[in-house]
């Protein structure tokens, strides 16, 4: 290859440069999806520019003619990548698969595999010469007719392409017009060129110009890359995302006219958007006069500002919240305000009504805290006043029944039948009557903290069998029958006899009072594990209960279910039983059936820690 210096090469070899520098450039910027459609556009724009100056610089026919093929790898890809990287500005990125790009290289592909096939050239060039004008190397070109084929494809390229930026720089408010402006500029420089040197408008004279025009793209884009922020933000992303906020947006220019407004924006003044651009921000408030006046230094701010707003409709009170963002240029210049608001009505009346609500509830929690005071306050005294009348109420009871005793005797000589019996409905009441008391003091005592336990080591099946005996008549009165089934070498406890016998004594009877012309067992067995206990089960086959007679139990003062013999008691004796269980470190647990019988299980430690 032969090469002569030529001056005019080092206008497109300074071109290359450029493009080269502004490929490496968006390299590093790469973030944005068309970034690189535009990488590879300036990448092709170097190659075609490093061409065409070894193209101005050969000196046969052959050299010329490498490097005029060379450049036409950039020749017809350039077309195609412009109306790519135009789609992704302009946010049709869904329409760019790789099948449908590799579509539109169709007939770049065919175009290249023409000219560099030496049996087919001349469907491209039917004829190529070369003419040597000291210091410039000329080109003297018949253009065949796939040559018209493939300039008709380009130009329709480049008009596809270039007709999307129109529009967006028609759609785009002027925060985003610059950079739609310098990408205009940028391609419209070589394809004019282009045209004038294509259909002979200029000179034969003259070689090609079209690359030396992109030194005017590579200036344009670069201007619009660094200083109108390109790839940054899409004008179409910028609307799409605008124009579907609920929020109302105005954009406001340095004089505060509108520039633009979103649907959100313009159904609050019931009026079309396209209508208020224009429009000066206070004609557009001229219903809310007092909202101007109250309201005018926000128009002046200069940093971000945030408040609420209130406006009267009817008689309905609208709460906003306000943005005011000062919207500046590439150096910090003022470049106009951003106003944007959300209708926060109904979180307000929300706010308020919680609001409301917490301080009722809170009202309820102190009259709650009230009553709670007041009924301690009572436990406390009733429970005083059990344990204090403790001794008062059983003397003389005790003393009745004693006297009772001597008249039984006194009079079993005479044979006295009738009085006999009275004596003895005497002494039955009375007997219940101390029980019942008994019982209540027993359970003031709990409730007061001054119940002792007293421990012992005593029989198991000793303190069984008084339980039993003691609620023998009582078991046999409602034709039962009682039976125990215990082992023989279930041992010994350590625990308090008398509170033992007494839960046993309460549970049998309470069996007794549900139970007709049944069976009643108790069963006694030990579990011999890490936490050695004894069970006391009491099983009847009485009435039974559903589940939310079970859930009433052990309550206070309690009868959850009708004796069928008529039997009346305090509903004392199953809470006494739960606590005096508690207090040993046991419990008592109960399962049930309605008509099936009861089954109440106590389980107390083997040894009860004092």
């Amino acid at each position: 290859m032969q090469y002569q210096f030529t001056p005019y090469a080092l206008l497109p070899l300074c071109t290359a440069v450029v493009e080269a520098m502004l490929s490496y450039d968006t390299w590093r910027r790469r973030g944005d999806p068309a970034s690189m459609p535009f990488l590879v556009l300036t990448f092709l724009v170097s190659l075609w520019s490093f061409g065409n100056a070894f193209e101005l610089s050969s000196a046969t026919v052959t050299t010329a003619f490498f490097w005029v093929r060379i450049e036409y790898f950039a020749i017809v890809s350039v077309p195609v990548v412009w109306l790519v990287m135009m789609l992704a500005f302009s946010e049709r990125r869904s329409t760019l698969s790789r099948t449908w790009i590799a579509s539109l290289l169709f007939v770049p592909l065919i175009t290249t595999a023409i000219i560099w096939s030496s049996a087919s050239t001349s469907l491209f060039w039917r004829e190529f010469t070369i003419e040597t004008l000291d210091p410039l190397t000329v080109i003297h070109v018949q253009r065949g007719p796939w040559f018209w084929v493939h300039t008709a494809y380009s130009y329709l390229m480049l008009a596809g392409g270039t007709f999307l930026l129109i529009r967006s720089l028609i759609s785009a408010p002027d925060l985003y017009r610059d950079q739609s402006l310098a990408l205009l500029v940028g391609v419209t420089a070589p394809w004019m060129v282009n045209v004038l040197y294509v259909f002979d408008l200029i000179p034969k004279a003259f070689p090609d110009p079209t690359a030396l025009a992109f030194v005017i793209t590579g200036l344009a884009f670069s201007w619009a890359m660094r200083n109108a922020g390109l790839f940054e933000l899409g004008p179409m992303a910028y609307r799409e995302v605008i124009q579907q906020m609920g929020d109302g947006v105005v954009v406001l220019d340095p004089l505060n006219r509108i520039v633009d407004i979103n649907p959100s924006a313009a159904r609050v003044f019931d009026v079309p958007a396209h209508q208020l651009v224009g429009q000066s921000f206070k004609q557009m408030m001229a219903g809310w006069p007092d909202l101007v006046d109250r309201y005018s230094d926000l128009l002046h701010v200069d940093r971000p500002t945030n408040m609420e707003i209130g406006i009267r409709n009817d008689d309905d009170l609208l709460v906003y919240d306000l943005q005011v963002m000062p919207l500046r240029g590439t150096r910090g210049k003022l470049s106009g305000r951003m106003l944007v608001w959300r209708n926060i009505t109904a979180l307000k009346q929300a706010i308020a009504q919680i609001q409301h609500q917490n301080e009722q509830l809170e009202n309820q929690a102190l009259i709650l805290q009230a009553a709670k005071v007041a009924a301690e306050a009572g436990s406390r005294a009733k429970s005083a006043f059990l344990a204090a009348m403790s001794h008062e109420l059983r003397t003389p009871l005790s003393a009745m029944l004693g006297y009772t005793d001597l008249i039984q005797y006194d009079l079993a000589a005479h044979d006295t039948v009738a009085l006999d019996k009275d004596l003895a409905q005497i002494k039955m009441a009375g007997a219940h009557l101390l029980t019942m008391i008994g019982g209540i003091l027993d359970y003031a005592k709990i409730e007061a903290g001054k119940m002792r336990l007293d421990l012992q080591t005593f029989p198991i099946h000793e303190v069984v069998t008084e339980a039993m005996a003691s609620v023998r008549p009582l078991v046999e009165r409602n034709a039962n029958r009682i039976e125990l089934d215990i082992p023989d070498d279930v041992g010994t406890m350590y625990a308090d006899s008398i509170k033992v016998r007494q839960v046993l004594i309460n549970l049998l009877s309470n069996a007794a009072k549900f139970t007709q012309s049944g069976v009643i067992t108790l069963r006694v067995y030990a579990i011999n594990n890490q936490h050695a206990a004894i069970v006391f089960e009491v099983i009847d086959t009485g009435v039974g209960m559903n589940e939310y007679q079970i859930n009433q139990l052990f309550q206070d003062f309690t009868q959850v279910v009708a004796s069928p013999l008529g039997h009346v008691g305090t509903g004392l004796g199953l809470a006494l039983s739960q606590k005096l269980c508690n207090l040993m470190g046991g419990r008592i647990t109960v399962m049930s059936q309605p008509d099936c019988g009861t089954t109440f299980t106590v389980t107390l430690p083997e040894r009860v820690s004092g």
